[in-house]
């Protein structure tokens, strides 16, 4: 796959005896490639997407503002990838996608002794959660295609 060889390592334990380990090291290169091609695909769409389904580009313009005037910032941007991961039928694991690096990122913090920082991660990464999760049951309800049929 992505392993092009092994690379042996020689420490020393507590008893002062020399180990050796052997570590497979990925090819950062083709990993990198193949995640920026995703990256690229992924905002090819998007553009395609916003140019191509004007009617709810201006909807979606129209709800962030009025989110935004009512509410705070924070909320209109939430509910606004909400209703654009819905209106556009994008991939709602991207949503759990970065769910999943919040919550990687949540020890991280807590371990650098960031604490506020790390409780506001771990509630934005419940929001992508929940997100995530009410994505999926629209899917399964079928509400994606009726929203699609009458717009």
């Amino acid at each position: 796959m992505f392993f092009i060889g092994l690379k042996e390592v020689n420490f020393l334990n507590d008893s002062m005896r020399e180990i050796k380990l052997t570590i497979r090291i990925p090819e950062l290169l083709e990993i990198k490639k193949f995640i920026k091609l995703q990256v690229i695909k992924i905002f090819k769409r998007t553009k395609e997407d916003i140019i191509n389904k004007k009617v709810y580009t201006v909807l979606l313009i129209v709800i962030f503002g009025l989110l935004f005037w009512k509410f705070a910032f924070k909320v209109a941007i939430l509910w606004t990838i909400f209703w654009l991961f819905l209106f556009y039928n994008w991939e709602d694991r991207v949503l759990a996608g970065i769910a999943l690096v919040l919550l990687v990122g949540c020890p991280i913090f807590l371990i650098t002794g960031r604490k506020v920082i790390a409780e506001q991660i771990a509630i934005y990464a419940y929001y992508f959660i929940v997100m995530t999760v009410a994505l999926q049951i629209a899917k399964l309800c079928g509400l994606d295609r009726r929203i699609r049929l009458h717009i």
